[in-house]
């Protein structure tokens, strides 16, 4: 059995850990990883923490750059810092607003980075923003593997951005039905003239 130390550390880097669909699936994936296979920490750009009670794991700590809004050549410092202080053997960025420290990740000594794309922001729903894409592009290099959670992703990656095919491994949205299963009628008698009852759940934002 490996001690506490030994156990290689994931550093997940987000943009916040607001209330979110990425923030629930960080959670989840967090606490069904087995203790003995990885350490966790959570790297916040801003210090939004609305979601980390979801977290069940008692050794995972939260650290926050507190990034002000624009370029940070500050906040890039304060991750080199920090990353060769944890000393983590994976840095995991998630989505745009957190790729561009994958390149801080190579200057700091982490071994591998990898990146997910959980979407795309409203202001780039086709997935052709110039500057966003060239930004991914220049990074590329930078990244060892890409964690898309789509099909869609997937070609969007291949064929938009020029991402080679093994580098990405797909691993698809979804919803834990244990945890969200459908109420008996009995439980809820107000919906009980109708069969099925639909119901969704998301922030006021353009891309949903």
């Amino acid at each position: 059995m490996p001690t506490p130390d030994e156990v290689p550390l994931v550093a997940h880097l987000v943009y916040s850990f607001g209330c979110g669909g990425l923030q629930t699936l960080l959670a989840e994936c967090i606490n069904r990883i087995p203790a003995q296979r990885y350490r966790h920490a959570v790297i916040c750009l801003t210090p939004t923490r609305g979601e980390a009670q979801r977290i069940e794991r008692a050794d995972v700590a939260f650290y926050d750059l507190h990034k002000p809004p624009g370029k940070s050549p500050a906040t890039h410092l304060a991750l080199w810092c920090l990353l060769r202080r944890l000393r983590p053997a994976i840095l995991h960025t998630y989505n745009v607003g957190a790729i561009e420290y994958n390149a801080t990740a190579v200057l700091a000594g982490v071994p591998v980075r990898v990146h997910a794309e959980h979407g795309r922001d409203s202001v780039e729903i086709d997935g052709r923003h110039r500057r966003y894409n060239l930004l991914r592009r220049l990074l590329a290099p930078a990244i060892d593997a890409y964690v898309p959670v789509s099909h869609d992703l997937v070609g969007w990656l291949r064929h938009t951005i020029g991402i080679p095919e093994s580098k990405i491994a797909m691993v698809a949205n979804g919803v834990d039905t244990a945890r969200y299963a459908p109420a008996p009628i009995a439980a809820a008698p107000a919906l009980a003239p109708w069969p099925v009852w639909i119901g969704t759940v998301g922030r006021a934002d353009r891309i949903k």
